[in-house]
């Protein structure tokens, strides 16, 4: 299991941030507690008011998605509702066919900021337009 470790951070609250520090290949899991707990450190709070406001957005969260709407957290992410199409599946233990019925399933589709922070910058030069924005000018396609 891995200890908190905390260290300065250059914010303008002064205060002291959360840190994990990773060894090997052990795996740390951000709990809901942890958050709370970071919440309250940052906002100055109770962890009894900072737990109210974190189960708050995750209980607007919630009621969007059952609505189906879209929750979208710029430049984090979003968090979307997807249909599922009916398909036929197999038993693992038997081997007999079953139909397993259509349902919405909630998804996320991460940001581009977190996309860079989690895996980096992709290899590979853009593409040019010059063709695209050539043909545009010409009327044609």
């Amino acid at each position: 299991m891995h200890a908190p470790v905390y260290h300065p951070s250059g914010g303008r609250s002064g205060l002291r941030r959360f840190a994990i520090v990773c060894r090997s290949q052990e795996i740390f899991e951000l709990t809901k507690a942890d958050l709370v707990d970071t919440v309250a450190a940052e906002a100055e709070l109770s962890k009894r008011q900072a737990g109210a406001i974190v189960d708050l957005v995750l209980a607007e969260i919630k009621m969007a998605l059952q609505k189906g709407d879209r929750v979208a957290l710029t430049p984090f992410g979003s968090f979307v509702v997807r249909a599922r199409r009916a398909r036929e599946g197999r038993n693992p233990k038997t081997g007999e066919k079953i139909k397993i019925p259509a349902r919405k399933v909630p998804a996320f589709v991460a940001g581009k900021s977190l996309k860079d922070a989690v895996g980096g910058v992709r290899g590979g030069a853009k593409k040019s337009s010059s063709k695209k924005s050539a043909a545009k000018k010409s009327g044609r396609r």
